[in-house]
């Protein structure tokens, strides 16, 4: 058995925790959306639920905002469980 696999070897949906700070992780089984913002001083990775919208990284450029929004969505196919930004 492997990683993301029952028993019986069908894929298994896992969950995974998003670290945006010292003190708070969001659950992307919560989660509606993830996107890119641009704001005032840059760019922002946002991760909206139904009640809230969560700032997940600030970064300079739209370039790192992509890369980080990728490694969001790789992680999330391999199955990780906990993704630190």
């Amino acid at each position: 058995m492997s990683a993301g696999t029952g028993w019986t070897g069908e894929k298994v949906r896992t969950y995974m925790l998003i670290r945006i700070s010292e003190t708070m992780a969001i659950n992307t089984q919560q989660v509606i959306r993830i996107y890119v913002k641009k704001v005032f001083d840059g760019y922002e990775v946002i991760g909206e639920t139904l009640d809230h919208l969560y700032t997940i990284k600030k970064c300079t450029t739209r370039a790192k905002a992509g890369e980080t929004l990728e490694k969001i969505l790789s992680q999330y196919d391999r199955g990780q469980r906990v993704i630190e930004l």
